[in-house]
């Protein structure tokens, strides 16, 4: 009888090890970091997004705490505050995580000991754990990605064509990876990371080594994932793969399509179903070579404002609005690549809309001559909102307040602090209405007319007492937009003067 029991409890130990490994299949909710490899001292971002049919109950910390729990090499929970002042007054806050909504923190590698000395996070294999779901990842030495190479075995692929993915140590230390099925690499197309393994399935992973010396290989078969665990074939476009510091690119030709000669210069960008803020890294003329997209129409915002351009008005340097009614891509092609060499972008005083060059760069590299008070700050399609940014990426498009004219352009300068401003919501003279019935006022003081149709704006909350003119008969469609009235806005002036 005891053997019985003894063997009982093994079953039911390894079925309960089982449902925590896959946590995410069951789970109503989705618990997933933004890589499975980091740097030492690169911010890590956690996402948990909802995905049942009932709100979830999270966290939201002030002191560098995130919503769940973190556990070192050791398999200790690591403390992200400091143990000597976190008990004396509450630094978080109950959320409630509506459903299909979702909610984001970083830990930027720091933590605590027993008597509150900040340490950085040494290198290892590292997991978080959300009510049950675990997330691993690996926080690699400094020089792992010495004598690294990772390729692709051809340059040019056609739709749904095997890609074989091959690394290498070539250096003399042995190098740690997270193996998910097989695969040991990430992939980005237009600096978007995309999921070659199901995200819902919590990446069964796990760490290995690369000795020197040997040789690892994956190969790709061009199925996608959405974050929801929706497979999709991979479009044609520019793609790379990267392991460590490593990297290689190909492309994926159109159906039919002949191998590119150089010089042409075709740029792809993914869009995501809703608003979409992108940029174009090539040099004039930019045309639109081909697009899945149902329109081409785009809205920049020059002098304070907005203005419908089509794809013959776009130009490198310049950040762009685009509403997909669904995901699809468009495929530009200009006279030139604007690399960070060439980028020289004018800012006005207040907000402007800028592009990204054809590498990723630090934004305060090249904003020395610049006063910049809030961003770069880019929008986030899949979460809805804005996210601060530090380094430009191609193909997205950024918010920056500037103190007055000034131009962004190497050389190097040391960054300054990310400023704590937030920039203004998306305006409502992009968003279309019939009639004033379309329209209402939002804000936390009531002076912001949107369309019912978009989404609820989150502002500050404070009292001017020009907010006094902002009444819900001021806020209707003028123009096919939702704004204020002319009446409104020369009350709202009056208190300028």
């Amino acid at each position: 009888m005891k053997e019985k029991l003894f063997v009982l409890g093994i079953i039911l130990a390894a079925a309960l090890a089982g449902a925590l490994t896959d946590s995410n299949i069951l789970a109503p909710f989705l618990f997933s970091t933004d890589e499975q490899s980091y740097a030492p001292g690169e911010v890590i971002t956690f996402t948990l997004t909802n995905r049942g049919s009932t709100a979830i109950d999270y966290n939201e910390c002030t002191n560098g705490e995130i919503f769940a729990d973190i556990y070192g090499p050791n398999g200790q929970a690591l403390l992200l505050s400091d143990p000597r002042i976190r008990w004396f007054a509450n630094p978080c806050t109950t959320k409630s995580l509506q459903a299909g909504q979702s909610a984001s923190a970083t830990w930027d590698q720091n933590y605590y000991d027993e008597v509150g000395t900040r340490l950085l996070a040494s290198p290892g294999a590292y997991n978080a754990v959300f009510n049950g779901m675990r997330v691993d990842f690996i926080i690699r030495p400094a020089s792992s990605g010495d004598g690294i190479r990772i390729w692709a075995d051809e340059e040019f692929y056609t739709l749904g064509e095997q890609v074989a993915v091959t690394a290498y140590n070539g250096g003399s230390t042995v190098v740690s990876y997270m193996d998910c099925d097989g695969v040991f690499y990430s992939m980005r197309s237009n600096s978007m990371q995309l999921y070659i393994t199901n995200p819902i399935l919590g990446r069964p992973c796990q760490v290995k080594n690369l000795s020197p010396g040997q040789t690892i290989s994956h190969t790709w078969n061009q199925q996608l994932y959405t974050r929801l665990g929706e497979q999709y074939p991979a479009r044609s476009g520019q793609y790379s793969v990267h392991l460590e510091s490593a990297s290689d690119s190909f492309a994926i030709l159109g159906a039919g399509e002949p191998t590119p000669p150089p010089g042409n210069n075709p740029y792809a960008i993914y869009f995501a179903s809703g608003w979409n803020l992108f940029s174009v890294p090539l040099l004039p003329a930019v045309k639109l070579k081909d697009s899945t997209c149902a329109a081409a129409s785009f809205w920049e915002y020059t002098n304070g404002a907005y203005r419908r351009v089509d794809a013959s008005g776009l130009a490198g340097g310049k950040g762009y609005w685009f509403r997909a009614s669904a995901g699809c891509s468009m495929t530009f092609e200009g006279s030139g690549v604007l690399t960070p060499a060439l980028y020289h972008v004018g800012l006005v005083q207040g907000w402007n809309l800028i592009g990204a060059p054809s590498q990723s760069i630090d934004f305060y590299r090249i904003s020395r001559n610049c006063g910049i008070t809030s961003g770069p700050w880019r929008y986030d399609s899949r979460l809805s909102r804005y996210v601060a940014s530090q380094a430009l990426e191609p193909g997205v498009g950024y918010w920056v307040k500037a103190t007055g004219a000034c131009t962004l352009s190497l050389p190097l300068v040391e960054p300054s602090p990310v400023p704590t401003i937030f920039p203004t919501p998306i305006p409502t003279a992009i968003v279309l209405c019939n009639t004033s019935t379309d329209c209402v006022v939002d804000g936390c003081s009531g002076q912001v007319c949107r369309s019912r149709n978009s989404d609820s704006i989150i502002t500050t909350c404070e009292w001017k007492a020009e907010y006094a003119c902002y009444t819900a008969s001021g806020c209707g469609c003028i123009g096919g937009q939702c704004q204020w009235s002319q009446a409104t806005r020369q009350c709202v002036a009056g208190y300028a003067g």
